[in-house]
């Protein structure tokens, strides 16, 4: 649900340039509503991340409303992590992008990318694409900030999250790959929230049942554990009922999911909280520090490789300031009921 953003400041300003002044701030403002949810800005030098900032704070190119919209928009985005300098890997400064061949260079692991540039840098690079809103090379499109909305990786990212689902048949890995990879790359908090998240490994422990393939939640951690910034930390909230196979003791559940799940990644700490399958809201969801999603038919949607049920699985995208409450909400209630218990373990 999120892409990386490589964006030139002065491409900005074309927003203004082709249209009289309220048409330019409405199509301002489209560009801003389609990267509030879905986009980061990121950048290969701290001096392109200050002249980003600069450029919407004092240019003459932009009206002062438009202004106040981008930094507004860079304010959303700085306080969820979501506006960074990449250091992974050396790179030209965008405004000296001279090679076609270069684009992939601008390819993060983990995101989709995209590349911001100038109508007349666009095409300068691309001549055999000078009639076209993208040139794509490999995981890396390339576009201008007229058509940024409608790129092919952004009308990808912004139908998806109105679908809503995953249809039956699709694969587990597909769901986390469009869903959770993008962020679990971008913060080291990790929260799983689920009455019924440990009952199908308490289960086929119980029964002494082969865990292969892995159910949901050894399957989940497991790729947290490939793909999630290291020293990533996962709080497991789940549900025992009375008389079920799920243990009423978090280090007892603990010792059974280390019996099926083998951290050697990413993973620094899994705190385990268990409490009363009463206590819990019906809602489940999954948090990444920030952004998350709601998935009310419950992770053991994920237990196979591929969706079994019906409908396959639905979930909702949450990136707004209330549902980052409602979701916060629903694990301090589960933290604070009577009937709660914590285990923790963490890597040496």
């Amino acid at each position: 649900m999120i892409v990386a953003l490589a964006i030139d400041p002065e491409s900005i300003a074309e927003l203004s340039a082709v249209l009289p002044s309220r048409a330019a701030t409405a199509l301002h403002n489209r560009v801003i509503e389609s990267l509030m949810p879905h986009g980061t800005f990121v950048f290969f030098s701290p001096e392109e991340a200050s002249a980003m900032v600069r450029f919407v704070k004092a240019s003459d190119l932009l009206a002062q409303a438009d202004r106040k919209r981008w930094q507004s928009l860079i304010e959303f985005l700085y306080m969820r992590r979501r506006f960074f300098v990449a250091t992974d890997a050396p790179r030209l400064p965008l405004k000296q992008l001279d090679d076609p061949e270069r684009l992939a260079d601008y390819e993060l692991e983990g995101s989709r990318s995209i590349v911001v540039l100038k109508s007349e840098h666009f095409e300068q690079l691309f001549q055999n694409d000078s009639d076209s809103v993208e040139h794509v090379s490999g995981g890396v499109t390339a576009t201008t900030s007229l058509s940024v909305v409608e790129s092919s990786t952004m009308r990808t990212l912004v139908d998806l999250a109105a679908s809503g689902r995953h249809p039956t048949g699709a694969t587990r890995d597909r769901v986390f790959s469009d869903l959770f990879e993008p962020l679990c790359s971008r913060d080291t908090r990790v929260s799983v929230v689920d009455r019924y998240l440990f009952k199908e490994i308490a289960y086929r422990d119980e029964s002494r049942r082969r865990n292969n393939p892995p159910e949901h939640l050894s399957w989940l951690l497991s790729r947290l554990d490939e793909t999630a910034l290291e020293g990533t930390r996962v709080a497991l909230l789940g549900g025992y009922e009375q008389g079920g196979c799920v243990p009423d003791d978090a280090q007892e559940m603990l010792d059974i999911l280390l019996r099926y799940w083998s951290p050697v990644g990413r993973i620094q700490e899994i705190e385990l909280v268990l409490a009363s399958g009463r206590d819990f809201p019906h809602s489940r969801h999954v948090r990444f520090g920030g952004p998350g999603f709601f998935l009310d038919e419950g992770f053991d949607r994920l237990r196979k490789p591929q969706l079994w049920a019906a409908d396959g699985i639905m979930w909702k995208y949450c990136w707004s300031e209330p549902d980052h409450h409602e979701m916060v909400g629903r694990e301090t209630r589960v933290r604070e009921a009577s009937s709660a218990s914590v285990a923790r373990w963490v890597a040496h």
